[in-house]
């Protein structure tokens, strides 16, 4: 176990407790307006989709993240998320 913090590289450390700050600060719940709620992830997919259009390898990488895209969204509904 010693092994573990000597060998662990300085920046890490630092690192570390800003994202643990940043956790503990996040913690309280908040409101959020349902339009952003919803649209944040719509504006994620249209973005992925864009630059995937943009690619000259766009049948096969459309069919596979339109494959995934759709899963996620299927799964997430499903388990209320």
């Amino acid at each position: 176990m010693s092994r573990f913090f000597t060998e662990t590289p300085i920046w890490v450390w630092p690192l570390f407790i800003l994202l643990l700050v940043l956790g503990l600060r996040a913690r309280p719940e908040r409101a959020v307006p349902v339009g952003l709620f919803y649209g944040l992830p719509f504006l994620g997919i249209s973005v992925l989709l864009r630059g995937l259009l943009r690619d000259r390898w766009s049948g096969v990488y459309l069919r596979w993240h339109t494959a995934w895209v759709c899963g996620v969204a299927i799964w997430s509904s499903a388990n209320g998320c």
